[in-house]
């Protein structure tokens, strides 16, 4: 996966699978690799093996959730989501995709409060910022977004801000030069979220911009 080596990836993860097919962690790497690829009712089988290996553990539970939201499910994905904050309360891994979900159909006082949890649970983040900027974009408080932007370059003076979250702040206020500029930052440093960028659906705006196109191209995708 480092390597973006998508096909030597999936012959690994078969290869483990078949050696232990209760290993939860290779049905659930297994299915991020199969998301990345655009393959999500395959990739959503993979996470539901990995839930029911281990239905205790709040991390396949939570990204079952979101890999309903990316193949376009919200239908699915918020009362997963939800079911996960209530089984894992103390845990933040559900309350950003959640909140980020909710922003976007608009609910955005629900949203901002558990974008808001995050930080709480989460030790507070400079990188945490970047989905807040998002939500309050979508909220058309453009000037609290540049607040809370600005929050995340100052302290990134102190702390490391990467590069993936910085796009997502960008893509939020419309910036999208600056944004391809911080996913070229990501490929340099060959940023372990990089190849999603394709099917995250913050970046969506980006999609149809040939540098964009051109970036997913160089990771290992063929253009669409």
């Amino acid at each position: 996966m480092l390597e973006w080596d998508f096909a030597g990836a999936e012959h690994s993860f078969l290869r483990a699978i078949e050696l232990n097919p209760g290993n939860g962690d290779a049905h659930q790497l297994y299915a991020w690799l199969l998301v990345t690829l655009g393959r999500f009712e395959e990739g959503i089988e993979q996470m539901r093996l990995s839930r029911s290996i281990a239905p205790m553990v709040a991390f396949p539970s939570a990204h079952l959730g979101v890999m309903y939201h990316f193949a376009g499910d919200d239908d699915r994905a918020i009362p997963q989501l939800e079911q996960t904050i209530e089984l894992f309360p103390d845990n933040p891994e559900a309350y950003q995709p959640l909140g980020m979900i909710l922003c976007e159909h608009g609910e955005f006082e629900r949203g901002i409060e558990l974008l808001e949890k995050v930080r709480e649970l989460g030790g507070d983040q400079a990188a945490q910022l970047a989905p807040l900027v998002y939500a309050h974009a979508l909220a058309g408080r453009l000037d609290e977004a540049r607040v809370l932007f600005g929050e995340m370059e100052e302290r990134s003076r102190t702390e490391f801000v990467d590069p993936w979250s910085f796009a997502i702040a960008h893509v939020a206020l419309d910036e999208h030069d600056e944004a391809i500029a911080q996913l070229e930052r990501a490929y340099e440093l060959r940023w372990v979220t990089l190849p999603g960028a394709g099917v995250y659906p913050p970046f969506a705006p980006l999609r149809s911009d040939p540098r964009f196109q051109d970036l997913l191209r160089r990771i290992g995708f063929p253009e669409s």
